[in-house]
């Protein structure tokens, strides 16, 4: 992943509720990250934070959005209403994107990653500076990243079952 799109790889587990990084590859290219392994990586706010909570069950859905959550920069997303509707697209389309509501100047995109019968048991994700976060680069990352994601979670054994046909 990280040799397709050039850009730092974050993995992370959810540990008590929270987004633990637990493996993570740097990009060659000019960025320092904010993260390092073993750190809970900022509750909500990130990719991995809202995959976690995408894919919980409605009732721990409306717990995590009955909370307070930090509004860590101006662009963090701690409105209940907005927060439910992102959280909603990211299960229906398995990716996650954060513009800077974690770190300003950091931007990325994850999708989860699932085991043998469908659970989300981890998260990876591409992280980049905003200035590198154009339309073409978000396309690109995000193909990889799921891409990446549906790999990892073969490898541990999920097969999506096939889209169902409409109409029929």
């Amino acid at each position: 992943l990280q040799r397709r799109t050039g850009e730092s790889v974050t993995l992370a587990v959810e540990v008590d509720g929270a987004p633990v990084c637990v493996d993570m590859i740097n990009t060659t290219r000019p960025f320092k990250r904010q993260t390092a392994r073993g750190r809970v990586i900022g509750d909500v706010a990130s990719v991995h934070g809202k995959i976690f909570a995408a894919f919980k069950s409605p009732e721990e859905r409306a717990e995590i959005l009955a909370r307070s959550h930090p509004q860590l920069t101006p662009n963090t997303v701690v409105d209940p209403q907005e927060l439910g509707e992102e959280l909603e697209r990211i299960a229906r389309e398995e990716i996650a994107y954060d513009l800077e509501g974690l770190y300003l100047s950091t931007c990325a995109i994850g999708c989860p990653v699932r085991d043998q019968i469908g659970n989300v048991v981890a998260a990876i994700s591409v992280v980049m500076p905003t200035g590198r976060f154009g339309p073409e680069e978000q396309r690109l990352c995000a193909e990889a990243v799921k891409s990446t994601g549906a790999s990892l979670s073969a490898y541990l054994g999920w097969n999506p079952p096939p889209p169902t046909m409409t109409g029929q």
